[in-house]
């Protein structure tokens, strides 16, 4: 249980599809779970968001600063219709 633990904790986003990053994460806490720990929705949200860039800070902060406002399929929404964002303005600066 503390290898899983330690791999969401240090599980990072970096060039992964944000589809592929919440896949990889929503598994692990999966394993977590199925260990037989039970796993608080806060627990899940801060695993996700803990492994995420500063170009997602725009979500990340509301997020964090309001616990409990956002379920963690309307987290995943969020972070997955935010992801193109990124990509076009990483695109313009090119």
């Amino acid at each position: 249980m503390m290898q899983l633990k330690l791999q969401l904790q240090t599980l990072k986003k970096g060039n992964s599809s944000m589809s592929d990053y919440l896949m990889k994460k929503e598994s692990l806490i999966d394993a977590w779970m199925y260990s037989g720990s039970v796993v608080f929705e806060d627990d899940k949200v801060g695993c996700i968001l803990g492994g995420l860039g500063l170009e997602y800070d725009a979500l990340v902060i509301p997020i964090t600063s309001m616990p409990g406002c956002y379920s963690l399929p309307e987290i995943n929404a969020l972070l997955l219709t935010h992801e193109p964002r990124i990509d076009q303005h990483h695109s313009s600066e090119s």
